[in-house]
């Protein structure tokens, strides 16, 4: 029995720059990239379904796919595939390098730091320790070991999505949810609940809301705030030890319901808060 295709909108941000090939002899077809890319896609969040491939309805804005077809002496074929649209104006010459590039983009939202070899990646060396005021202490936190999986990648979104992209976003996705079953555990179900409480998050603009969202996948990625565990907390650097509970049991309260959504928030805040403690002892 074969297996149905399902057709995926394209996340709305994008890198892309519209670099075309000068090479005559490719001639362009998105089929290659726009399949692997959507499965990507479902694949980073958390999807599993079989029997079923998944397609972006276009590639994500400013790239494009091109081929060209070799012909051996010996009846062989092979098919060149190449992605081209990355900022740096060069192309991506095979799947597995163009992934690590969108891999990173679902994650983070943006390119800064990307891994890529278009990209580069980026080394963040920690800053000299020096005698801080207040003893302030440094939040430990590993995140390479950490599921990346955030709202934003749910929703095919960048850091800077506004409302009117967030419910864009969530109204394609859920269009394109197949309720199979009454089972309130299947698939469809979970997909459904899954965008709603994306959305729900990214609409929360309270400092425990979104922006502590954006502060943690910042820091992941760059490391940013690592030294500042308050802001993660959203308390002065000189907070008591009740203050600093009360923040975190606040901050607790209102993302423990959503871990796996966002399993990275509740990391930063835990780590936020034993730096705190550290610094008071």
């Amino acid at each position: 029995m074969s297996g149905s295709e399902v057709i995926v909108p394209v996340w709305g941000a994008s890198d892309g720059v519209h670099v075309l090939p000068t090479n005559q002899s490719l001639h362009r077809d998105d089929n290659h990239y726009r399949h692997h890319l959507a499965m990507l896609w479902f694949k980073h969040a958390g999807g599993t379904r079989e029997d079923t491939t998944f397609k972006l309805n276009q590639l994500p804005i400013g790239y494009s796919g091109w081929e060209r077809t070799r012909q051996y002496p010996d009846g062989r074929r092979h098919v060149d595939r190449y992605l081209y649209g990355h900022p740096s104006g060069k192309r991506f010459d095979s799947l597995p390098k163009a992934l690590t590039h969108f891999q990173h983009w679902l994650e983070f939202g943006h390119s800064n730091g990307c891994p890529c070899v278009l990209c580069g990646g980026r080394t963040f060396t920690a800053a000299p320790e020096v005698e801080q005021e207040n003893n302030a202490a440094v939040m430990n936190i590993d995140f390479s070991k950490l599921d990346k999986t955030t709202p934003y990648s749910i929703l095919g979104l960048g850091l800077n999505a506004t409302s009117d992209q967030i419910n864009q976003a969530y109204t394609n996705r859920f269009l394109f949810v197949d309720i199979e079953s009454d089972d309130p555990t299947s698939y469809g179900h979970r997909s459904l609940i899954a965008l709603s409480r994306a959305k729900e998050i990214l609409e929360d603009e309270r400092p425990i809301g979104r922006q502590l969202l954006n502060r943690c996948i910042r820091c992941a990625k760059e490391g940013q705030g690592k030294d500042e565990p308050w802001e993660f907390l959203g308390l002065a650097r000189d907070a008591s030890e009740e203050q600093i509970e009360t923040a975190y049991q606040a901050c607790m309260a209102n993302w423990s319901e959503y871990e796996k959504l966002a399993p990275m928030v509740l990391h930063c805040i835990e780590a936020a808060r034993e730096a705190m403690l550290r610094a008071l002892s």
